[in-house]
């Protein structure tokens, strides 16, 4: 809550003024608790992007690629990928 009231103080709105749902904000939440962005992520880009009108959290979030590497699986298909491109040229 604290984010949202600077946000609107430093853009001088009202909270009527604000674009996105009750519904957007708690995709947010959602989204972090379940560990596909981490907080810093959520308050410093996530929430500025929706007071921007970008979309809903999880269409900024697949835009802006900002979804956490899911676990030791995914990271290491990362890996292979980039070995994989290095050794090609």
């Amino acid at each position: 809550m604290g984010d949202i009231l600077r946000i609107l103080k430093e853009r001088e709105m009202e909270i009527t003024d604000v674009a996105f749902t009750p519904e957007n904000l708690a995709q947010l939440i959602n989204r972090v608790d379940e560990g596909i962005i981490n907080v810093s992520t959520a308050k410093s880009t996530v929430l500025e992007a929706m007071f921007d009108g970008e979309g809903t959290p999880d269409a900024i979030i697949e835009t802006k690629s900002l979804k956490q590497m899911g676990g030791e699986d995914e990271l290491l298909e990362v890996v292979r990928q980039v070995i994989e491109e290095t050794q090609v040229r």
